[in-house]
């Protein structure tokens, strides 16, 4: 199994680009907002999807550093 160890600000960079993704998702599809689903459980359910796949078929284990992490949860905190 490979392993890559994904940077901060890489990890900081994706994350930003994943909300936006969960933005589009959640205009696209009328039922999320019915049913108030947020855009920040809309794009962490892709980005674990994603990297599910990712780790299920190209046998690649992704790390990332954990710096941003609490800069990243003000951002989706809502």
């Amino acid at each position: 199994m490979i392993s890559i160890e994904v940077p901060d600000f890489i990890a900081h960079t994706m994350g930003i680009v994943v909300f936006f993704v969960g933005v589009h998702i959640n205009r696209k599809f009328t039922i999320l907002r019915d049913f108030n689903i947020p855009e920040t459980v809309t794009d962490g359910l892709f980005a674990a999807v994603i990297v599910f796949l990712i780790g299920l078929f190209a046998d690649i284990e992704i790390n990332y550093q954990l710096k941003t992490r609490d800069s990243l949860l003000v951002y989706f905190s809502g």
